[in-house]
């Protein structure tokens, strides 16, 4: 992946090649060559009013700053109840992340972006209890939504609601306006984390997201073993999401077509 990842890159067959060499197996990226497949989640703007709101999610962002006390988050919390939000998180998304599912990583990892200066990690507490944080962090002249995760028991309190809400109008009072993103949709439709982002606000701005497949792996990206892997999800032999990423890749290839044509006449020029 680009980091940050909602940056706009065009790397060059020789970018490509040298990063293979390491054995990645595929590399995402969003770029920009007048063909769209995906979306950004985007708010812009100098207010962020109750008024905005339909009233449905005013409701639950009442709600979310009644229940909840938003503030920023103790290290030593967030290292011990951050990783459990973690490990609940991913167990429900049916994936694994490393630097939030393995406990060390994840202690070097928070630290590391705990200390610095355009790194703001806020937390929603009911009674004290961390049930969920996000972190923000600001590239350039904008801000970029990571990890907005909580703990599922506690989503009557509408914590998210309050968390983005109250980290929003935070910034546009010192700033006079924000640029915020929430990120690219899904590999997989998610339609009730779409229909949040929307509710709050968000809109859809059309992006392309590139995968670029390594040559060695590519073989493996074709219908046959789609197939394959399809029957050894039913029998609980292979994580679900590893088909989402296959499905994804199949269907990307229209567009990593398009930046590989893109490429060429580059270089021609």
């Amino acid at each position: 992946m680009s980091f940050p990842t909602l940056e706009t890159v065009f790397p060059t067959h020789e970018d490509l090649q040298s990063i293979f060499k390491h054995k990645i197996k595929f590399l995402l990226f969003k770029t920009d060559i007048g063909l769209h497949n995906s979306a950004e989640y985007v708010f812009k703007g100098s207010s962020y009013g109750m008024e905005m709101f339909d009233s449905k999610i005013r409701n639950q962002v009442k709600k979310g700053l009644k229940t909840c006390a938003i503030r920023d988050v103790d290290l030593e919390l967030i290292k011990k109840r951050g990783f459990e939000i973690n490990r609940q998180t991913l167990m429900t998304h049916n994936r694994n992340v490393s630097y939030l599912g393995n406990k060390l990583e994840w202690e070097n990892y928070i630290t590391k972006h705990y200390y610095q200066s355009d790194i703001f990690i806020k937390g929603a507490y009911v009674q004290k209890i961390l049930v969920a944080y996000i972190i923000f962090i600001k590239v350039e002249n904008r801000y970029v939504i990571f990890h907005p995760f909580m703990d599922r028991s506690y989503s009557s309190s509408n914590p998210m609601n309050a968390l983005l809400y109250s980290f929003i109008n935070e910034i546009i009072s010192k700033e006079g306006e924000i640029l915020i993103s929430y990120g690219l949709a899904s590999f997989s439709e998610k339609p009730g984390l779409d229909k949040f982002k929307k509710g709050m606000l968000f809109s859809e701005v059309p992006v392309a997201r590139v995968v670029v497949v390594n040559p060695l792996f590519k073989v493996f990206v074709n219908p046959l073993i789609k197939l394959m892997l399809q029957s050894l999800v039913r029998v609980g032999l292979v994580n679900s999401h590893k088909l989402d990423i296959l499905n994804y890749l199949i269907k990307s290839k229209e567009v990593q077509d398009a930046y590989d044509d893109y490429l060429k006449i580059s270089q021609k020029k």
